[in-house]
């Protein structure tokens, strides 16, 4: 019985590096999406040039970076949760424990 729970721990941390590396791998593609579309945009990236934007452009801008980042936070944050699971599902076969109901 030992022996068992000992395979289903490493299948876990070894499922918990696959998505944890999916995750901030996709989380860095996406990031780097961004900043290739803005740059190609705007012709260049530099502080001199945000700066010499009004007062309304820069808090937009900030405004919109905080929006993608903590909607990009909540979608890593699902899949994480969800991808875990599927991956000691699918990939191990270690179905996930049910907890006992309580009388």
């Amino acid at each position: 019985m030992k022996r068992m729970s000992e395979r289903t721990t490493r299948a876990e941390l070894l499922a918990k590096v696959l998505c944890g590396g999916l995750v901030i791998s996709l989380l860095l593609v996406i990031i780097g999406a961004i900043l290739s579309v803005i740059e190609v945009k705007a012709g260049g990236l530099s502080v001199a040039g945000f700066m010499a934007l009004p007062f309304s452009f820069k808090l937009l801008i900030v405004a919109v970076a905080l929006l993608v980042f903590f909607v990009l936070l909540v979608f890593t944050a699902f899949l994480w949760r969800k991808g875990y699971k599927l991956v000691l599902k699918y990939v191990f076969g270690v179905k996930e424990a049910v907890p006992p109901k309580a009388a």
